[in-house]
């Protein structure tokens, strides 16, 4: 892996099982057909969204000092804040945490390590958006005191329709979000 030996330049393209295998999802996306493999990935998705969601107020309200930090941020000073916590540790460990969701074999410290190498690349434009997504979700929580159950699924959204070649829904206003790069 180019990450694994210094390059700031990942490997971004998928080996010919992996291409044959997105290849054949996409075939059967397009025919209307999901497979249980798709369907145990979005049950996955699913899932650890809701987690996401009820951890993060469950957090802010074990962690008052953290919500007033967030508070205090105001949505004008929200985008040269966001710049500035891209490098931060904090940051890192966050996209360690996603890296090790699709890499366990992964170390803690390779997982920060990519982390690190991914948010300095020049071609990392979606690792920084993940970061920046979860940031402004923190945010917002602070600021509403809660965080609507779509909220996380929508901001999925608009990653997958910014930044992948192939983007699915079934949900017809998410067509409306392709240029909506505010944060992301």
């Amino acid at each position: 892996m180019a990450l694994q030996r210094g390059s700031l330049v990942p490997e971004i393209f998928l080996n010919s099982d992996d291409y044959e295998i997105t290849r054949l999802e996409l075939e059967r996306l397009s025919r209307g057909e999901v497979s249980q493999r798709v369907k145990d990935h979005i049950e996955t998705r699913a899932a650890s969204a809701e987690a996401i969601r009820s951890g993060q107020i469950a957090y802010l309200k074990d962690w008052p000092h953290v919500k007033r930090q967030l508070s205090d941020i105001s949505s004008e000073e929200f985008p040269p804040w966001l710049e500035g916590e891209l490098q931060s540790q904090a940051a890192r460990e966050h996209l360690a945490g996603h890296i090790g969701e699709y890499f366990p074999e992964a170390t803690v410290e390779e997982s920060i390590e990519w982390a690190q190498a991914l948010l300095r690349s020049p071609v990392g434009r979606v690792s920084k958006s993940i970061v920046r997504r979860t940031l402004y979700y923190n945010w917002r929580c602070a600021h509403r005191e809660s965080v609507g159950r779509d909220v996380y699924f929508d901001s999925n959204h608009i990653l997958n329709a910014n930044y992948a070649d192939v983007y699915a829904t079934k949900e017809s206003k998410q067509a409306n979000k392709r240029s909506t790069q505010d944060y992301f």
